[in-house]
């Protein structure tokens, strides 16, 4: 089944044992495995990882996702990055068929 609804993503993200996330942060930097952010207080952080999915709202920011293009192997902007379509479903598949490419 699907999640619909943004508490259904949540609970299916704190379900995951190899998954985490941060909320209210805005990154700046992704290298070598390292993700460097600041936090909604104004302190940069960061965090190790294997894989990174940014979500940034529902506003298409294409050219801001973009400035992030060469920052691994692989770089994919899924979802409501193209266009504001609102719906999780939509985003799910196109983040499905990005990772189907991994």
């Amino acid at each position: 089944m699907t999640p619909e609804g943004p508490h259904q993503v949540i609970d299916t993200y704190l379900k995951m044992k190899k998954f985490s996330f941060r909320t209210e942060v805005t990154p700046t930097r992704i290298s070598e495995g390292k993700v460097t952010y600041v936090d909604a207080k104004g302190n940069e952080r960061f965090v190790q990882a294997d894989g990174v999915v940014i979500y940034a709202g529902f506003k298409p920011k294409l050219d801001e996702a973009l400035n992030f293009e060469g920052s691994a192997d692989r770089f994919f902007a899924i979802g409501d990055c193209q266009a504001v379509g609102g719906y999780v479903r939509a985003c799910t598949r196109t983040a499905f068929a990005a990772a189907s490419q991994i």
